[in-house]
């Protein structure tokens, strides 16, 4: 994608290991046995690794900027803190680099 979009941009959510084994294991006990994931990303510096044309432009955290409020279950606010704590979801933006 890098060679033949120069200057494009992706932006995409990303599990860690982690969240990816718990994924997989909650969609596992709904009986569906299709739809497993294989793909995560820990680091996303790595992905600039996989072609010099890949810059990461930001990786930010799943929940960042949403105030978890009173009124929700201390388990959803708790749940939120975790995943962020954790690193266990994010948002990456990357380039493909035009040079």
């Amino acid at each position: 994608m890098a060679f033949h979009f120069p200057g494009g941009e992706l932006y995409f959510d990303a599990e860690s290991k982690f969240a990816l084994k718990t994924s997989n294991c909650t969609v596992e006990k709904t009986g569906n046995k299709g739809a497993k994931m294989y793909f995560y990303v820990n680091n996303p510096k790595v992905l600039e690794g996989w072609s010099p044309k890949i810059k990461i432009l930001s990786c930010e955290s799943y929940f960042k900027g949403i105030p978890a409020s009173k009124k929700w279950e201390s388990a959803t606010r708790v749940m939120m803190r975790g995943v962020d704590l954790l690193k266990m979801l994010k948002f990456v933006h990357l380039r493909f680099v035009r040079k």
